[in-house]
């Protein structure tokens, strides 16, 4: 199903489709239904993300959804990992953990930029290249954006 919300003046608007899943008019608000089982990455003991996983981005190539997230292990250790799901396959709810996570790990140099914290991955495809930007720093600086890019032929899954 899909539609898109016109805006007709400041408080009117108006979906250009007979039934959409969300649904927005002068008076309401777009609400989207939890999905169950929740969460879908849970914190996982013993992994780079046992005491958080969060800020999610999901990206389509290579016939597969990867899911890019920032795991951290210890306070103040945030690195970023994926998961990913087969196109066949995909309801947006079971991912397959990268077995080879953290596929961002902080630098093991004190003096680099993202030493400390890496995290907020947002991910975009351009010739045979994933782009994965993120935001990083020392422990003792102030945040700065990274890129990290990805050949296609790299892809070890």
């Amino acid at each position: 199903m899909s539609g898109y919300l016109m805006k007709l003046s400041r408080n009117q608007h108006k979906w250009k489709d007979e039934n959409p899943v969300a649904k927005q008019d002068s008076n309401s608000r777009i609400r989207f239904k939890r999905v169950q089982p929740t969460p879908i990455i849970p914190r996982t003991l013993g992994t780079f993300y046992s005491v958080h996983a969060a800020n999610p981005d999901v990206l389509f190539f290579k016939d597969r959804y990867h899911l890019y997230f920032r795991g951290q292990a210890e306070p103040g250790h945030d690195q970023i990992g994926v998961a990913y799901a087969t196109a066949e396959a995909f309801d947006g709810i079971h991912w397959e953990i990268y077995p080879g996570n953290p596929v961002i790990p902080v630098s093991g140099e004190r003096t680099d930029f993202d030493s400390g914290y890496i995290l907020d991955p947002a991910a975009v495809v351009m010739d045979n290249r994933v782009y994965l930007y993120y935001s990083a720093h020392r422990r003792t600086s102030f945040s700065q954006i990274g890129l990290a890019v990805l050949e296609r032929d790299s892809l070890a899954w």
